[in-house]
Parts: structure tokens; C-alpha cells; sequence
């Protein structure tokens, strides 16, 4: 423990004590000297028996910025890193095409909905990503028929892929859609 001033440095801390009198440390990280209790504490043992309270070098704000930060910054490069390896590899299975067709299929669809001719918009519920766009297939054949977005993919589902139903909505719709 070292005495400059009125501060006091023990290890790579500085102490020192407000107008109040009480204990205040420098934190690292926003520069400023703030009470001893916004520090993360650890007691560590000596090899004497004795024990001392160890402060944290930031303080918890800044030291809960940091981790969090960093531990966002892992999980989101894991995510794309798995999400690289899903996507592939669900591609390939469900469907037999390579990421490469893909995107020689999102390519020549300039970007949009094979049927509504629209970008995808539906947001991923925890990435807050926009989808990409579904592979539209038959379910008999197994063929690839092009890229839809969320909303026609799921409307062709709902539909069972069946010409006759899509006609008997889009029957009575367009009449609607003309009178008016």
C-alpha cells in the first residue's frame, strides 16, 4: 500500500475518500472515482490465514457493459456461424440443393417472392433478422418450384398446394376485387 497524496494505491487500485469520508475507487473503464459498494468484491484468502477483500478493476456498470457486450458479441458469431452450417445443411436434406442453387434462385428472382413479387418482411422472433426466402417444393415430385416469403409459403400450405382450392378463393376474390 502506497500513499500519494490523498490517494492511496494498493496493487494496480487507487483508493481514495470523498467529503464525506468515505471510501471511494478510481474505476478504470469511465474514469471516474466512485463508492467502493459499486465494485464487485472477492475475498481472497492469504497464505498466512488472513483474508482481504479484493474490488473489481470496473466498476459493476461498467463491468456489466463489457460482459455483456462480449458475451453478445460471442453468441452472435456463433449463431452465424451455426446458422451457416443449419442452413446448408438443411438445404441439402430437405431439399437437395446447395446454398450455391439457392442463391442462383434468389438471384434470378431479383430478390422477391415468386408469387406476390415482394421482399420477405417477416422479422426471426429472436435473431430480429429478416427470413430468407422459403423453398417452395412439391410435395409429391419433390421439385423445386422457386422462392416464396413466409406470408404466400404459408398460404399455399394452408391450401394443400391444391389448383382447385386456390381457384375457389381466387375465384370470388377477383370478382370482389372488380365490382369495386
Amino acid at each position: 500500500m502506497t500513499r500519494k497524496g490523498k490517494f492511496l494505491i494498493m496493487g494496480k487500485s487507487i483508493f481514495s475518500y470523498d467529503e464525506n469520508g468515505n471510501l471511494i475507487k478510481f474505476c478504470k473503464k469511465c474514469k471516474t472515482f466512485k463508492l467502493v459498494g459499486e465494485f464487485y468484491q472477492n475475498l481472497v484468502s492469504r497464505k498466512d490465514g488472513t483474508e482481504r477483500i479484493n474490488y473489481a478493476t470496473n466498476c459493476k456498470i461498467c463491468s456489466s457493459h463489457s460482459m455483456l457486450s462480449e458475451d453478445q458479441r460471442k453468441r452472435k458469431n456463433d449463431r452465424k456461424k451455426q446458422s451457416g452450417y443449419v442452413r446448408e445443411y438443411g438445404l441439402k436434406h430437405k431439399f437437395g440443393i446447395t446454398v450455391e442453387y439457392y442463391d442462383a434462385l434468389w438471384n434470378a428472382q431479383n430478390g422477391v417472392c415468386a408469387i406476390c413479387e415482394q421482399p420477405e418482411t417477416t422479422i426471426h422472433f429472436m435473431t430480429g433478422e429478416v427470413l430468407r426466402l422459403a423453398v417452395d417444393h412439391c410435395h409429391k415430385t419433390g421439385k423445386i418450384r422457386g422462392l416464396l416469403c413466409n406470408r404466400c409459403n404459408y398460404l399455399l400450405g394452408i391450401l394443400h398446394d391444391d389448383p382447385t382450392y386456390i381457384r375457389r378463393v381466387a375465384g370470388p376474390l377477383a370478382d370482389y376485387l372488380e365490382k369495386k
